[in-house]
C-alpha cells in the first residue's frame, strides 16, 4: 500500500501529466495545485452563496449537498470541459469512449460539523468513478473540514475502511484541487470553526465509466433525494458533457431518442414542446437504469 508521505511528494505545482496518472493509480488520489484561476473560484463561491432555489439533500454527519443549475459559472468550460482533467479522467477510467459525467455538486460542512467516519463512495469493483474535490475558497488543514484520504486503499475495495490507518491531509488554496478514485477510504474532517464562520463549500465534479451501475447518482436515487428539479439538473450537465465529448447534437444515447435534445437551463421555456421533452427524457432515464443501493454516506440523515 502506498504511504501518505510517498503520495504527498507530488503535492506541488505541476502540470497534469503522465506522472499525475501514475500517482493516481498508485495512491488513489493526486493533489493539483493551481488548477483553476482564483478569480474563477471566487465567482463560483459568489454564485453558490445565493443558492436559494437550488435542489439540496442532507448527508450524514451534518453535511448537505446542493445541485447548482446548468448555468455560468458552473458550466464554464474550464470546469466542465477542462482538457487536461478530462484527458486524465478518460485515461484512468478506460479511454474516451468509456467516459461520461456523473454529476456536478456542491457539498457544505457548517462550522461545528464533526469528522466523518472513513468510508468509500463506491464500495467495490474496478475503477468506475473519479472525483474532483475543489474547495470554493481557502481550506486550511486541520480545523476547517479538509479532506483526509488513506493512500492506496482504492486497491482494497470491498473491505471495511480502518479508522486508525494513516491518512493524508493538506491545506488547499483557492484554485487547488484533489482528484481521487471514489473507492478510496476518505472522510471530511471536523470543521472546528464557529458556525457563524460559514459552510465550507466544496465543488465536486464526478466522472464515471458509461457502463458504471453503482454510483450515488442513479436516476431513482437522484429523483428521491433531490426531486424533479435536481433530476433535470443532473441530466442537463450529463447531456452537455456527452454532446461535447461525442461531437454531435448530443443526448444520452441510452436514455433519449432523437426527439430529445439537451435542455440548456432547467428554468427554460415552459412551452408544451419543452415540457414534453422533459417528461419524455425523465421517463426514459428512470426506466433505463436499475435500482441500486446507496453508500450510506450519500443517504439522507434520518435525524434531519
Amino acid at each position: 500500500m502506498a504511504s501518505a508521505y510517498a503520495c504527498g511528494v507530488l503535492d506541488r505545482f505541476s502540470p497534469i501529466d503522465d506522472e499525475t496518472l501514475t500517482t493516481l493509480h498508485s495512491c488513489g488520489f493526486a493533489v493539483l495545485r493551481g488548477l483553476l484561476p482564483p478569480a474563477l473560484v471566487v465567482s463560483l463561491a459568489s454564485h453558490y452563496s445565493s443558492h436559494e432555489g437550488m435542489p439540496g439533500a442532507d448527508l450524514l454527519n451534518g453535511r448537505r449537498e446542493w445541485l447548482p443549475p446548468y448555468a455560468m459559472p458552473f458550466s464554464d468550460d474550464r470546469i466542465l470541459h477542462h482538457p487536461a482533467l478530462t484527458a486524465l479522467a478518460a485515461a484512468y477510467l478506460g479511454g474516451d469512449e468509456h467516459l461520461d459525467l456523473d454529476a456536478l455538486t456542491v457539498t457544505t460542512a457548517p462550522g461545528g460539523t464533526g469528522r466523518q467516519p472513513m468510508h468509500r463512495d463506491v464500495l467495490e469493483g474496478p475503477a468506475a468513478v473519479l472525483t474532483l474535490h475543489l474547495p470554493l475558497g481557502d481550506l486550511p488543514s486541520p480545523s476547517a473540514g479538509a479532506l483526509a484520504l488513506q493512500p492506496g486503499t482504492h486497491g482494497s475495495a470491498g473491505r471495511e475502511c480502518e479508522e486508525h490507518t494513516d491518512a493524508y491531509e493538506t491545506s488547499l488554496r483557492a484554485g487547488d484541487a484533489i482528484v481521487y478514485d471514489a473507492r478510496i477510504c476518505h472522510c471530511g474532517t471536523a470543521n472546528a470553526r464557529p458556525r457563524a464562520s460559514g459552510e465550507r463549500p466544496v465543488l465536486y465534479l464526478l466522472w464515471k465509466r458509461r457502463d458504471a451501475s453503482l454510483t450515488g447518482y442513479l436516476p431513482h436515487e437522484v429523483n428521491l433525494r433531490f426531486g424533479r428539479q435536481g433530476f433535470h439538473t443532473v441530466l442537463d450537465y450529463r447531456e452537455a458533457f456527452r454532446e461535447r465529448r461525442d461531437g454531435h447534437a448530443g443526448q444520452l444515447a441510452a436514455d433519449c431518442d432523437a426527439s430529445d435534445g439537451p435542455i440548456r437551463n432547467n428554468r427554460s421555456s415552459g412551452s408544451s414542446s419543452s415540457v414534453r421533452r422533459r417528461a419524455l427524457r425523465e421517463q426514459r432515464w428512470l426506466t433505463s437504469s436499475p435500482l441500486a443501493g446507496l453508500s450510506p454516506y450519500l443517504q439522507r440523515d434520518p435525524e434531519q
